[in-house]
Protein backbone atom coordinates (compact mmCIF):
# COMPACT_ATOMS: atom_id res chain seq x y z
CA UNK A 1 0.00 0.00 0.00
CA UNK A 2 1.09 3.40 -0.48
CA UNK A 3 0.38 6.77 1.10
CA UNK A 4 0.70 10.21 0.78
CA UNK A 5 -0.65 13.70 0.98
CA UNK A 6 0.50 16.19 -1.76
CA UNK A 7 -0.25 19.62 -1.36
CA UNK A 8 1.76 22.70 -3.18
CA UNK A 9 4.45 24.69 -2.10
CA UNK A 10 4.19 28.29 -2.80
CA UNK A 11 7.24 30.49 -2.97
CA UNK A 12 8.53 33.51 -4.36
CA UNK A 13 7.26 36.91 -4.42
CA UNK A 14 3.67 36.19 -5.86
CA UNK A 15 3.38 32.83 -3.90
CA UNK A 16 2.88 30.85 -6.68
CA UNK A 17 2.72 26.92 -6.27
CA UNK A 18 5.87 26.05 -8.02
CA UNK A 19 6.78 22.30 -5.92
CA UNK A 20 5.28 19.84 -4.17
CA UNK A 21 5.30 19.40 -0.26
CA UNK A 22 3.77 16.17 1.76
CA UNK A 23 3.92 16.14 5.36
CA UNK A 24 2.82 12.31 5.78
CA UNK A 25 3.96 9.64 2.80
CA UNK A 26 4.31 6.44 3.53
CA UNK A 27 4.86 2.34 1.62
CA UNK A 28 3.35 -0.34 3.63
CA UNK A 29 3.99 -4.11 3.36
CA UNK A 30 1.53 -6.65 4.44
CA UNK A 31 3.50 -9.96 5.45
CA UNK A 32 0.62 -11.51 7.01
CA UNK A 33 -2.67 -10.74 8.95
CA UNK A 34 -0.67 -9.80 12.27
CA UNK A 35 2.71 -8.11 10.25
CA UNK A 36 2.91 -5.00 8.56
CA UNK A 37 5.91 -2.92 7.56
CA UNK A 38 5.17 0.99 7.18
CA UNK A 39 8.17 3.07 6.67
CA UNK A 40 8.32 6.71 5.21
CA UNK A 41 7.19 9.97 6.87
CA UNK A 42 4.34 9.57 9.06
CA UNK A 43 2.41 11.69 11.80
CA UNK A 44 2.72 9.67 14.93
CA UNK A 45 -0.43 9.95 17.64
CA UNK A 46 1.82 11.52 20.10
CA UNK A 47 4.66 14.23 21.08
CA UNK A 48 5.13 17.65 20.38
CA UNK A 49 3.36 19.06 17.00
CA UNK A 50 4.48 22.53 17.19
CA UNK A 51 7.77 23.66 16.14
CA UNK A 52 7.97 25.80 18.37
CA UNK A 53 7.53 24.56 21.68
CA UNK A 54 10.37 26.17 23.27
CA UNK A 55 9.58 29.35 23.28
CA UNK A 56 8.68 29.92 26.49
CA UNK A 57 12.08 28.52 27.93
CA UNK A 58 13.83 30.73 25.57
CA UNK A 59 11.98 33.75 26.34
CA UNK A 60 12.74 33.41 30.09
CA UNK A 61 16.26 32.51 29.29
CA UNK A 62 16.73 35.84 26.59
CA UNK A 63 17.97 32.86 24.15
CA UNK A 64 17.57 33.19 20.72
CA UNK A 65 16.28 30.61 18.59
CA UNK A 66 19.28 29.98 16.38
CA UNK A 67 22.13 30.17 19.60
CA UNK A 68 20.18 27.75 21.72
CA UNK A 69 23.00 25.14 23.65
Amino acid sequence: MLYGTVTPRRAGEKRLPNSAFSREHWLQWTASDQWRVRAGRMVLPFGLRVDDHTEITREDFDFNKCSQA
